[in-house]
């Protein structure tokens, strides 16, 4: 949604990264077999749910009619993030639009309902998570996320055979509007 112009180490701006991250958001989607990428280009950092966002979140649905979305924590201390799931959930409730909602974490672990075993394609999010070098050259997200994973699959109590599991917050549309988002 963002354009990653704040992708440096003490968030300034720098408009060289819009086409640092996309080129990196390009080379990680072909790896994981994904076909075809949307870019709104929206300051980062300055995300906000306003007519205009809501309005590309509801042409987006009406487009995809996905039967599932993946949103990043609204518990994020990020506000692009937070901000994500307002547009979204605006639009999902204009639209009466029913899916499955999976929220995922970056920045803090979350009180999770479904883990994903990754074990067997952990190698391949690892060579897709290295091509965002701009972003590992201020933060090793690598080291983070691979512990993050690493962590969900020992709690599972089933550490023996997973070694890798993401977790989520599943949840139907109903569920994420009235009891996660108040709507």
């Amino acid at each position: 949604m963002t354009d990653g112009t704040r992708g440096t180490a003490d968030m300034s701006r720098d408009l060289r990264y819009m086409e640092i991250r996309k080129k990196e958001a390009e080379q990680a989607c072909k790896i994981l077999g994904v076909k075809e990428l949307k870019f709104w280009d929206l300051e980062e950092g300055r995300l906000r749910y306003n007519e205009h966002t809501i309005s590309w979140a509801r042409e987006l649905l009406k487009d995809l009619k996905p039967s599932a979305i993946f949103l990043p924590s609204f518990f994020d201390w990020h506000l692009d993030h937070v901000e994500a799931n307002k547009i979204f959930s605006i639009a999902l409730q204009e639209n009466n639009f029913q899916t499955s909602i999976n929220v995922y974490e970056i920045w803090n672990p979350l009180p999770v309902n479904r883990l994903i075993d990754i074990s067997d394609v952990f190698n391949l999010k690892r060579e897709a998570l290295l091509k965002y070098s701009s972003q590992l050259e201020n933060l090793n997200y690598l080291k983070g996320i691979e512990g993050l994973n690493s962590y969900r699959a020992t709690i599972t109590g089933k550490s023996r055979t997973k070694t890798y599991a993401e977790g989520f917050i599943h949840c139907s549309t109903k569920h994420y509007l009235q009891k996660l988002i108040g709507r």
